[in-house]
């Protein structure tokens, strides 16, 4: 199997671009695939600087529903005309940043109504295999709270509080497929918020509501029930576990592979969210410790950059050694 980084936050040389996102081109004897795609144009300029041509990919996917993996789509939808995109069916709705000015920025990936049929759409919760050697899973719990990273804090979806239901109240508003908010998920019994329908904005609000022309919504953590990890096997046997920013938790995802595959997986690549991107700072030594002593008890060889952040990196190297190693754009891998 072959590996290259078509897209990273950092070049591995002059020659090559770099962006806050991440895309990789894969080749075995029998398929070449894409898995994520980048911000923008990057990956398309790299992969013709490495020799990579875009339009023989005949399958690609999107890790999750983030602009700097799924914002190179249209580029990807140009360049290549006939290759599935495999997204969770809750990839293409809109999620949001929380900047430090205060504003929900959204950072949801879009895809144009032509290429709406491209997009193969996987099941949230589940597996979806494509084959014998190729697994999408979607189904690793967040990882428990000594593993979990405090990147994901600034991370939201966005509900619309629907108007008044007679009463002067606002509700949470309902669809008519009996799920709530934009973003369409099953309420549980007891969640509903009320509030007061002409209340001004100050009065008795969620502190992370606003207002768009007399619409009224609320921004909640990102629970990412639109990550998917992907499972691909060399033609030796070896198994490939591809993550884009394992938010639910790297540890999760090994877990739930491992599971999987019945043993840990030879080697995992992709942003493991070691630190915080939009502060530029790593999470916690704590954390950071407690993950790689975690890393280190299954036999495998890791790879990561993007959100891993170069300060958590070596940080976690002091315990995994030369079992982890940073990638930038241009890096190549044979496995």
């Amino acid at each position: 199997m072959k590996i290259a980084v078509l897209c990273e936050n950092a070049p591995s040389s002059p020659e090559f671009e770099a962006e806050h996102g991440l895309s990789f081109y894969v080749e075995t004897p029998t398929r070449r695939f894409l898995f994520d795609f980048g911000a923008t144009s990057v990956f398309l300029r790299n992969a013709e600087r490495l020799g990579v041509d875009v339009s023989a990919v005949d399958a690609a996917f999107l890790s999750h529903g983030h602009r700097d993996h799924g914002g190179g789509l249209a580029t990807f939808f140009e360049k290549n005309r006939v290759a599935p995109v495999y997204a969770s069916e809750k990839a293409l709705q809109s999620y949001y940043s929380l900047r430090p000015s205060g504003e929900y920025a959204d950072i949801g990936v879009r895809v144009a109504p032509e290429n709406e049929a491209r997009i193969v759409r996987t099941p949230t919760g589940g597996t979806f295999a494509l084959d014998a050697e190729t697994i999408l899973f979607s189904d690793a719990p967040s990882d428990p709270p000594e593993f979990r990273s405090e990147g994901n804090a600034t991370l939201f979806e966005r509900f619309e509080l629907a108007p008044s239901n007679g009463a002067g109240k606002r509700q949470e508003k309902s669809v008519s497929d009996g799920k709530d908010s934009e973003n369409g998920e099953d309420k549980k019994a007891g969640e509903r918020r009320q509030l007061p329908l002409f209340a001004p904005k100050t009065a008795n609000l969620p502190h992370n509501a606003d207002f768009n022309n007399e619409r009224v919504f609320e921004y909640r953590p990102d629970r990412f029930l639109h990550e998917q990890h992907l499972i691909a096997t060399t033609e030796t046997g070896r198994k490939i576990l591809f993550v884009g920013c394992a938010h639910r938790g790297i540890v999760s995802a090994m877990t739930r592979a491992t599971e999987i595959l019945g043993a840990a997986p030879d080697v995992a690549i992709g942003g493991f969210h070691l630190s915080i991107p939009s502060r530029g700072v790593p999470i916690s030594e704590r954390t950071l410790d407690a993950i790689a002593e975690r890393l280190r008890a299954w036999p495998t060889q890791y790879f990561t950059g993007h959100c891993s952040g170069r300060v958590a990196f070596e940080r976690v190297r002091r315990t995994l050694g030369a079992r982890i190693a940073y990638f930038a754009s241009g890096t190549c891998f044979e496995i």
